[in-house]
């Protein structure tokens, strides 16, 4: 190294390098330092115009605004996301699918929570991505104005809107972006402005890979009838449900159509939930991979020797040993739909709740009868035999449920579509000449064609300080056929709270639906002058949780004291007439929920995790929580089932939930409100 630097030096004294004065290196050296202070604070500057998010650039002076207006788009468009992943890809339900009751899964009596099918008829009706891009577009757009309120919330800045807003939004393959162009003068010291026209927010969700996988699915259903023939052999492995028999028997059998109705329900209810598909994160199976394989093999090696002339199986060389308990799923309940390995999970669900189309045939009155055959009489004259055979007409909604973990930041997203099974005398049905469905190009000026009269909405409740009285800034929606309005929210009016407005002119039966974060919506239809609608007030409550380990292999015995969840995970569901649902995962930091601030009837459901295995829960309809106790609360401790020993066949899962799902221990680990 010192020959290094001694070879530089000695070509510089000959002159390889130019020479300097000393006057003319001092200018270069005060040169560089200005240079890289100049660096410096263009970093810093850029830097901190790039707060809001990285690629749009604010000048710091309009930083307060830029983050106001993206932090509305953000919250608009994620109720956006949201709602669209609860109805198949919809924010608005189009008015030709909502007003068919046919055409989509009701999740509740009313029909207001809905699932429109992904196909129907014969007919695709799955959303484009490019209808779906429109439908936030158009839901962001125009939610905006009444988050952003003329900028009231920012009194001491003054802007100037230059031009109407407009937004976009793209659903691309690892998150949605929603882009609004709104040009703003924004006024600042001296006299000068800044403008600033374009904003940007980002969620981190992959929609674009769960409506492909739902696409997906959806042609591999259609294409092979997979759902119908699974229904098939399920139903056909039943012993409950009587297909074709002939049984040596002189009393004739007889079936109730509603017995079949509850064995059906109870069958699909327990093995949808087991499917699995290929590289998509699912609860793994009970044995490795080649012990169904070996089995696979014996049951060809069994087949053949079967068709070689074996009478007696108990002698084949081939028959499976000990074959896994789930085994079936493993054969006969996995999909391949061609999906890239990833980590989305998916779940399929039947619920009685979702209703049943079911018809057999024959029947009268609802009963099913075999017919009684006597034995031939010059043979076995006293020889009785019953035969049936049975056809059944079976129609039923599945819904499926699509999520993505990562999403929003690990709080993880579901995107759920429905379809229906059909089975026309024990033969799959669906037509698979699929036909592509286009949506009907929105209407903007639906909300802005006003009818001449003014309408008065008012909402009335317990106010913050426990009055009754009117509300204000209470949101009001109007709704008609699918399509939403926001009129405005209730304000102060000649010494009352209200909002005096017109409405769209083009709907004979509309609706208001009145929200606020502190009460539970309410939805009527719209008077002629004045509407009234009655808000029950919420109370937001501490929530966290504790378990109560039940031994059922010991005669049925809770430990005496409770305990700390460890590496478990309790996922809470909390509902009461009205609309209320509440969704929460425990244990987690600062978790809160939402009650009924007056007596009111709850149904729970509490799902106990350890990894990918469910060890316990918790199950109960109509518990009653009375004004005085949610009054004097100020937190809740939910109890949850930890069953032991823990499950691990599918015949100790059933146990389990027929356990959980019986309510006997229902006031022995009941909510605590403290």
């Amino acid at each position: 190294m010192g020959a290094l630097f001694g070879n530089l030096q000695g070509e510089f004294k000959r002159g390889m390098y130019p020479s300097f004065s000393r006057g003319q290196l001092t200018g270069f050296v005060i040169l560089g330092l200005i240079v890289l202070v100049a660096i410096f604070f263009i970093q810093s500057y850029l830097s901190s115009w790039s707060q809001i998010r990285p690629g749009i650039i604010y000048p710091p002076e309009a930083e307060p605004v830029a983050r106001f207006i993206e932090e509305c788009m953000r919250q608009s468009s994620q109720r956006a996301i949201e709602e669209m992943g609860s109805t198949g890809g919809w924010v608005e339900i189009p008015a030709w699918i909502d007003t068919d009751i046919t055409a989509s899964l009701l999740l509740d009596q009313e029909g207001i929570r809905k699932i429109p099918y992904w196909h129907h008829n014969g007919e695709s009706r799955i959303p484009t991505l490019s209808g779906m891009e429109r439908s936030l577009a158009t839901y962001v757009k125009n939610d905006l104005p009444d988050c952003i309120h003329n900028f009231t919330d920012l009194p001491n800045i003054k802007v100037r809107p230059l031009a109407n807003l407009s937004t976009r939004a793209i659903i691309a393959s690892d998150d949605v972006i929603i882009e609004t162009l709104y040009p703003l003068e924004i006024s600042i010291a001296e006299g000068r402005t800044v403008m600033i026209d374009s904003f940007q927010v980002a969620h981190q969700v992959r929609l674009k890979q769960l409506h492909d996988l739902g696409g997906r699915l959806m042609r591999f259903e259609n294409d092979r009838e997979f759902f119908e023939n699974l229904t098939l052999d399920l139903l056909s492995a039943n012993p409950e449900i009587p297909f074709t028999n002939l049984e040596f028997d002189c009393e004739q059998k007889e079936w109730t159509q509603d017995e079949i109705r509850s064995q059906i329900e109870s069958t699909l209810t327990h093995n949808l939930q087991n499917i699995r598909v290929a590289n998509t994160k699912f609860t793994p199976f009970s044995a490795p991979q080649g012990a169904y394989e070996r089995l696979r093999i014996a049951n060809e090696a069994l087949e053949q020797e079967l068709n070689d002339g074996l009478e007696d199986i108990g002698k084949s060389r081939s028959f499976p040993r000990d074959p896994p308990a789930d085994a079936y799923e493993y054969f006969h309940s996995q999909i391949d739909v061609g999906q890239a390995p990833g980590d989305v999970r998916v779940a399929f669900q039947y619920h009685p709740l979702f209703g049943m189309y079911l018809r057999a045939n024959p029947s009268s009155g609802g009963i099913l009868r075999s017919q009684n055959v006597d034995g031939p009489a010059r043979f076995i004259p006293f020889l009785c035999m019953n035969a049936y055979h049975f056809a059944y007409d079976i129609a039923y909604p599945i819904k499926v449920s699509l999520l993505d973990p990562t999403a929003f930041g690990g709080r993880g997203y579901i995107f759920s579509f429905a379809f229906p099974v059909q089975i026309a005398s024990n033969k799959p049905t669906r037509d698979v000449m699929v036909r592509t469905f286009q949506e009907v190009p929105t209407r903007e000026e639906f909300c802005t064609t006003l009818g001449d009269s003014f309408h008065e909405f008012r909402a009335v409740g317990i106010d913050a300080d426990g009055f009754p009285s009117e509300l204000a800034d209470i949101n009001m929606t109007y709704r008609c056929a699918g399509r939403r309005c926001l009129l405005g929210h209730t304000q102060a009016i000649d010494g009352r709270y209200a909002l005096t407005t017109r409405i769209p002119s083009s709907c004979d039966n509309p609706t208001i639906l009145a929200t606020h974060g502190d009460y539970l919506p309410n939805e009527t239809r719209i008077h002629d002058d004045i509407t009234v609608l009655d808000l029950q007030h919420l109370k937001t409550l501490r929530a966290s949780v504790q378990k109560r380990i039940y031994f059922a292999d010991v005669g049925g015995e809770f430990r005496d004291m409770p305990e700390s969840l460890g590496d478990e995970v309790a996922i809470i569901n909390v509902r009461a007439s009205g609309g209320l649902d509440e969704k929460l995962a425990l244990p987690s930091n600062d978790s809160f929920i939402q009650l009924i601030d007056n007596t009111a009837n709850y149904d729970v459901d509490i799902v106990l995790t350890r990894g990918e295995v469910i060890i316990g829960g918790y199950h109960t309809r109509n518990l009653t929580i009375s004004a005085d106790e949610i009054a004097r609360a100020q937190s809740i401790m939910f109890n949850v089932i930890e069953y032991r020993p823990i499950p691990l066949t599918s015949d100790d899962r059933v146990r389990m939930m027929r356990f959980l799902q019986s309510e006997q221990y229902k006031e022995a680990v009941r909510p605590e409100l403290g």
